[in-house]
């Protein structure tokens, strides 16, 4: 039998990061929000040159950040239930499950899930996951899917690989301005690729 001392929750001094974290992503879902709204939201996986969207003025929302989300809120098992519940293996990723999940039960699932994305991009530099991940979405939501296909790498980069990738980013480009209706600027392109290689 457990003790009340056992039962009772630990409690936990709330550190200031913890409060930083919360205004940073309170934010980060109001600007996917707006986004969605104005019709100009993508959804991108983690690993995906996400640069491009965002020079681009397309909103970027993370499903695999909100995995991180769903699971601090300990909202997991319910959201991966519903998309067993659909017919989804056990063994498929979490994060996935739980994104399938959340899009079905919006109301049930943290933040009210992610906003409707307009586009699902997706890149398999991460896992094999993501296609049919992101399918599942774009079947549940509309939303169109698209792939930076990305070859295996062992040792260096060929030229082949290079071009191969820059077909890929050039047709992701034409995408993106007919989905949405915007154009590449190459300055704008410029600015936020130099903000991103400053964060790391």
């Amino acid at each position: 039998m457990m003790s009340e001392k056992a039962k009772e929750e630990k409690a936990y001094r709330v550190l200031e990061s913890h409060n930083i974290l919360q205004r940073v992503m309170f934010r980060y879902m109001l600007e996917g929000h707006a986004a969605s709204e104005e019709g100009k939201l993508a959804w991108v996986t983690s690993g995906f040159p996400v640069e491009i969207p965002v020079a681009m003025d397309v909103g970027v929302s993370y499903p695999e950040q909100y995995g991180a989300i769903v699971g601090s809120e300990k909202a997991g098992p319910k959201l991966c239930e519903y998309a067993e519940e659909l017919g989804y293996s056990q063994e498929l990723c979490s994060y996935a499950r739980a994104s399938i999940g959340s899009v079905k039960h919006p109301a049930e699932s943290p933040l009210e899930g992610l906003p409707a994305p307009q586009a699902l991009l997706a890149c398999n530099n991460i896992c094999g996951t993501v296609l049919r991940w992101y399918d599942a979405i774009s079947q549940m939501t509309g939303a169109p899917v698209f792939l930076v296909d990305t070859p295996p790498l062992e040792g260096e980069q060929l030229p082949h690989h290079i071009a191969y990738v820059r077909h890929g980013l050039d047709n992701l480009v034409s995408f993106l301005s007919k989905q949405f209706g915007t154009t590449l600027e190459e300055d704008k392109l410029r600015e936020v690729t130099d903000l991103s290689t400053e964060t790391i």
